[in-house]
């Protein structure tokens, strides 16, 4: 089986609905009886999420050395191939190392409470700029203020024309 990535998934594959086509693809040429041969000719960017994608499900069901036994990766950039190779091993180990899934998710739980509690606080910080709203009459010892209206602070800003 052979499968051009870039004519495939284009140039960029970074999306997560690309890496779950290319899921899609990998587990049938797992279940195929031959090598799977991914070129990977002229593709740039293989990103995070396309990869986390791609390999999460074959990676619970496959050791990585099974799956580069079928599979054939070819004409890929090396620090391309490196990225592909770390995010097999980093899906196997979560599927397969306890301590290290719950290091990951701990990490990703408590980046994602940092984050609400920094929105939190931003909107908090917000509000306390906010100027407070004052009333159009507002009364201090007897002593009473009246706001104008807005045609009466609207200035005509159009040049008079000379004839």
């Amino acid at each position: 089986m052979y499968i051009n990535v870039k004519s495939q998934f284009g140039e960029y594959c970074t999306s997560k609905a690309q890496g779950k086509r290319f899921a899609d693809i990998l587990k049938v040429g797992m279940s195929s009886r031959g090598i799977v041969d991914l070129d990977f000719c002229a593709v740039r960017i293989l990103s995070t999420d396309f990869l986390e994608e791609a390999l999460y499900e074959i990676t619970a069901k496959y050791l990585p050395v099974k799956i580069l036994r079928k599979i054939d990766v070819l004409n890929i950039k090396k620090e391309l191939r490196e990225h592909f190779l770390f995010m097999l091993d980093h899906s196997s180990k979560y599927h397969r190392d306890a301590d290290y899934k719950n290091e990951i998710d701990e990490h990703f739980n408590k980046s994602k409470v940092d984050s609400q509690k920094a929105k939190s606080e931003a909107k908090s910080n917000n509000e306390k700029r906010k100027p407070k709203e004052v009333s159009p009459k507002q009364t201090s010892n007897t002593e009473e203020i009246t706001v104008p209206s807005i045609d009466e602070l609207v200035i005509n800003i159009t040049p008079e024309r000379k004839t």
